[in-house]
């Protein structure tokens, strides 16, 4: 009897699961005229590793054009960007101008990151006007 109390004490003290957080974009405050959904791969990104965005999202305010460029920032709390933004000319991969965005790009992560980071995933014109941003504040562990 005591050994089985022992046992059903022990399982009672390992927690049952541990729930991870999805990194969640949402729209920046920039007045984004078009909305995007972005996931990444590996979620959370691992420092030193590749991490894979895809932004999915439909363009209805702007043209999307030859010149038009996706651009991935990570930025500290103080709104300093953690090593260089990764720019993509998006009409390299697709045939332009396109309305649709279905976009997969994968970055080189810096080798450290701040326990609380920020992502911000950005969509210029040839212009540099914003056609699309969404943004995550990755909470520290």
């Amino acid at each position: 009897m005591f050994t089985l109390l022992t046992i059903l004490s022990i399982v009672n003290a390992i927690p049952y699961q541990f729930y991870k957080r999805a990194t969640t974009f949402t729209p920046c405050d920039t007045d984004s005229p078009n909305d995007i959904t972005v996931t990444i791969t590996p979620d959370p990104l691992i420092a030193g590793e590749k991490g894979t965005f895809n932004i999915v999202g439909t363009i209805t305010n702007g043209t999307v054009n030859t010149g038009s460029q996706l651009v991935i920032e990570l930025k500290d709390d103080a709104d300093a960007v953690i090593g260089d933004p990764s720019t993509f000319d998006i009409c390299a991969s697709a045939t332009c101008p396109i309305t649709d965005l279905n976009l997969t790009q994968v970055i080189q992560l810096p080798d450290t990151l701040p326990n609380t980071f920020i992502i911000d995933v950005n969509i210029f014109d040839v212009n540099g006007d914003t056609l699309a941003c969404a943004t995550s504040a990755v909470p520290g562990a």
